[in-house]
């Protein structure tokens, strides 16, 4: 146990050394952050210098930073900012990941690809990578701008739709994913589980929340956020949805 500890500490100290250092090589050539961060990992990782012992324990640390990003996008978004995405959640997000995948689907089957093969390819170049470019959107300053709000409203569009590419994935690798009814079923039960987590953000949450703030303890009221916010992150990853979106929500 105390041997995992120390290599974890190791891992996590060479991680925080070489990252603040080309942190600040990035700044000095005016590069964005995220860059920095992507090219650590390919200095530090098996591929590269090998610094690493255990990856496992990387993989960890970037997981909870992917969550504790969103979860503060979330913070500054309130309700009413959100439904003002609906439009550009359904036409936006459903147009970019419907096109996207339609031709990608398209010109692979034309490559020769079968239409499994080629419809898990436009799944996978349909999506983009939340925490990327929100991260990027925040260095801009874009975030409030309506091209940022755009983004935001696909990015959760994509987010969402990753639950039913979940469930045709045994489809698309000729497993048989169970009948078109246990699949619908599936996707219902994650919704609604959905629906009642935002439910709960929207009139639970707050009165807890007040309540830890009402201890006037700030380690309580800063525990207790930390635990929503893994708690809820966990809820959404057993629906099947991320655990990003969850700490959003």
């Amino acid at each position: 146990m105390a041997e995992h500890v120390t290599v974890f500490l190791r891992d996590a100290a060479v991680v925080l050394g070489v990252a603040v250092g080309v942190l600040l090589v990035c700044g000095r050539l005016r590069l964005p952050s995220v860059v920095g961060l992507l090219v650590t990992g390919l200095l530090i990782g098996p591929s590269g210098l090998g610094l690493l012992r255990e990856t496992s324990d990387v993989e960890v640390f970037a997981e909870l930073g992917v969550v504790l990003l969103l979860f503060a996008i979330g913070i500054e978004l309130s309700l009413e900012r959100l439904r003002e995405l609906r439009r550009i959640f359904l036409v936006g997000g459903g147009g970019q990941t419907g096109l996207t995948i339609a031709a990608v689907a398209g010109l692979t089957m034309l490559l020769g690809f079968d239409w499994q093969q080629a419809l898990f390819l436009g799944f996978l170049i349909a999506l983009s990578s939340t925490a990327v470019v929100v991260k990027l959107l925040q260095e801009r300053e874009e975030t409030e701008t309506p091209a940022g709000r755009a983004t935001l409203g696909i990015l959760l569009f994509q987010d969402f739709l990753v639950v039913p590419m979940i469930v045709m994935l045994p489809v698309l690798g000729g497993e048989g994913g169970g009948s078109l009814v246990s699949i619908l079923l599936r996707f219902a039960i994650s919704l609604i589980g959905l629906v009642a987590l935002f439910y709960a953000a929207r009139f639970l949450f707050p009165r807890l929340l007040r309540a830890f703030a009402y201890s006037r303890m700030r380690e309580v009221f800063l525990l207790g956020a930390l635990g929503v916010c893994a708690g809820t992150a966990l809820l959404t990853e057993r629906l099947g949805f991320s655990l990003a979106l969850g700490a959003f929500l």
